[in-house]
């Protein structure tokens, strides 16, 4: 009778929670607890993943919400932005109207793609302060034309000050690149880029014995070549040299950091950009302001013909 009285709970249990999935299934916006118990469909799938249950907003400081995740619908996040919207609101009322106006960043973000490296986030700027582009291992790569029309907008239409390449320890698009296996295209040609910086920095990555820390090793090196990657292009040169005649002070500036997700804090890599880049000049330097400044006369630059751009400033060249 006793085994018989198992079965029989067993079986209503089960039916109990066949019924009761089923019912969530049909209702995805529905709080999926009952009598303070927790959908373990919920719970378990975001402790596997590494997703969190709820979505914060470190500008507004609130918590975002207690909508659940649901494979089938992103109507959370939805629900989500609507609050982080009211709480912008509720913090400034002319918030939205300001963002409406344009935006005016002073730097220009190249970093990873992965999720733990929100650019805004990790230096505390808001929305509008910081230009953005990501992609697998944060590559400057002078065939990829999302990136050059990134690079070119933000440093000829936006005048960015400054250009930031981020790396991160734990990427795993440069680990990729140090093991010999196929990823399958177009993944496997994306990592070749970090496999040529391996092929450069050869012999001393080949000296580090420990897997980890030749990996953070070509975090840091990787980063140290996409400023290079930076250097090398026209249209950054251009507004270098330009700024330099003008000026006195070339910029953007361009800055090498990595970010730790293990502790959250960036770091400053330290290079000599100068003792690096000087035996390349001769093969990419195409705007010198050094030469520029010998014949500066007050107009440095002269009109470029053929050209469609409405700004003076952006259709001019060194004489």
């Amino acid at each position: 009778c006793f085994c018989l009285y198992q079965r029989t709970m067993l079986r209503v249990v089960l039916w109990v929670t066949l019924a009761f999935t089923s019912v969530s299934a049909f209702l995805p916006n529905a709080q999926l607890k009952v009598s303070g118990f927790s959908s373990p469909r919920f719970s378990t799938s975001c402790q596997q993943s590494g997703r969190p249950g709820s979505l914060r907003s470190p500008a507004a400081g609130v918590r975002m919400g207690e909508e659940i995740y649901d494979k089938k619908n992103i109507e959370h996040i939805f629900a989500a932005n609507k609050k982080w919207a009211q709480a912008m609101t509720k913090s400034d009322k002319d918030y939205f109207t300001k963002q409406s106006g344009g935006q005016y960043p002073k730097y220009l973000w190249i970093g990873c793609a992965d999720a733990r490296v929100p650019a805004n986030e990790i230096v505390g700027l808001q929305p509008g302060e910081i230009y953005v582009t990501r992609n697998v291992a944060n590559l400057v790569v002078n065939t990829d034309f999302n990136m050059m029309s990134v690079i070119q907008f933000a440093v000829e239409f936006l005048e960015v000050e400054h250009i930031i390449v981020c790396g991160h320890y734990k990427c795993g698009g440069v680990a990729a690149g140090l093991d010999l296996m196929d990823h399958t295209s177009p993944l496997e040609n994306w990592i070749r880029n970090i496999r040529d910086t391996v092929r450069l920095h050869k012999d001393e990555l080949l000296a580090i014995k420990d897997i980890a820390a030749r990996q953070r090793r070509l975090v840091e090196i990787n980063v140290r070549e996409q400023c290079i990657n930076l250097y090398k292009t026209a249209v950054v040169q251009r507004r270098r040299a330009f700024t330099h005649v003008r000026d006195g002070f070339a910029y953007p500036r361009i800055h090498g950091v990595t970010y730790d997700p293990a502790d959250g804090e960036l770091k400053l890599l330290q290079w000599n950009a100068q003792e690096t880049l000087g035996p390349l000049q001769p093969v990419y330097t195409i705007y010198d302001p050094v030469k520029d400044m010998e014949g500066y006369d007050g107009e440095p630059y002269e009109k470029r013909s053929g050209t469609l751009f409405n700004k003076p400033l952006y259709n001019r060249r060194p004489l």
